[in-house]
């Protein structure tokens, strides 16, 4: 009877021993399991890019991209640092923004780093975009490079387009292009049909060119536009402003191809500078 109960408590404690190793195991899941979120909530991207909208391989036909982010943690200053040459410091930091990112042609890749204010540690995201020039568009040349304010200032623009049949030849135009880069204002169209008034010497020799007239804009009203506003009213709201002098300005061609589709693919050409002086 005794070697029973000796028994019976015997495998009692063994229950429970094996009750509390099973407790243990459960316990020592639910921690790893615990360590595991830590860590994959330690590994969500603490700089966040959106614009462009992608960050894979991506092609573009232009040499300036704008970059814009977020970051979720308190970081210092933002930088950005392209491997095929240019770099510096973006505006704001849980709101960033680079407006402008020169590209080289073929692949540049852009990253996009800033340091933990509290432990440190160097947070990066990057980005890789493939710039293939588009061969229709010639170096654009402007003359003359230095205007002044307080004159009407007549200029003349020149570009080699090469010939293709999907070019819209109505609507080879120039541009200002304005400090976001996104904004612009168009100046003129270019021809190559040989006419004085434009500034081409000879019909159908593939240079296109354009004249036009750059004078002091209203700066109280810049900006306000409305509907059916002709070209010479558009030069008031958009012309030379003040802030303007001992800057430069930046101009550029743009054309349109039409697409199997029907839908139009805009290219650009060079963006060149002129200055901007007060006499």
């Amino acid at each position: 009877m005794k070697t029973a109960m000796i028994g019976v408590i015997s495998f009692i404690l063994l229950l429970i021993g094996g009750l509390n190793v099973t407790g243990c195991g459960e316990k020592e899941e639910q921690t790893r399991v615990s360590q595991t979120a830590g860590k994959e909530e330690r590994e969500l991207p603490s700089i966040v890019i959106t614009e462009p909208r992608f960050t894979g391989l991506n092609k573009v036909s232009e040499p300036i991209i704008s970059l814009a982010g977020l970051t979720v943690k308190d970081l210092e200053s933002v930088d950005w640092q392209n491997d095929r040459g240019g770099g510096g410091v973006a505006r704001g930091t849980i709101n960033w923004r680079v407006p402008e990112v020169l590209l080289q042609p073929g692949v540049n890749t852009i990253t996009i780093s800033a340091k933990d204010k509290n432990s440190g540690e160097i947070y990066t995201s990057q980005l890789s975009i493939t710039y293939e020039p588009v061969e229709l568009l010639g170096e654009l040349r402007v003359r003359p490079d230095t205007i002044y304010i307080d004159e009407p200032n007549e200029m003349t623009v020149e570009i080699t387009v090469k010939p293709d049949p999907r070019i819209n030849r109505d609507k080879v135009e120039i541009y200002r292009i304005y400090e976001d880069g996104k904004n612009m204002y168009l100046l003129g169209l270019l021809t190559d049909d040989g006419s004085i008034d434009s500034g081409d010497q000879t019909a159908g020799d593939g240079v296109w060119a354009s004249k036009f007239t750059l004078t002091r804009g209203t700066e109280s009203q810049s900006g306000l536009k409305r509907v059916g506003q002709t070209a010479d009213e558009l030069s008031i709201l958009w012309g030379l402003a003040d802030r303007d002098v001992g800057r430069q300005i930046r101009l550029r061609v743009s054309t349109y191809l039409l697409e199997d589709d029907g839908s139009y693919t805009t290219t650009s050409s060079n963006i060149v500078p002129v200055r901007v002086e007060k006499r």
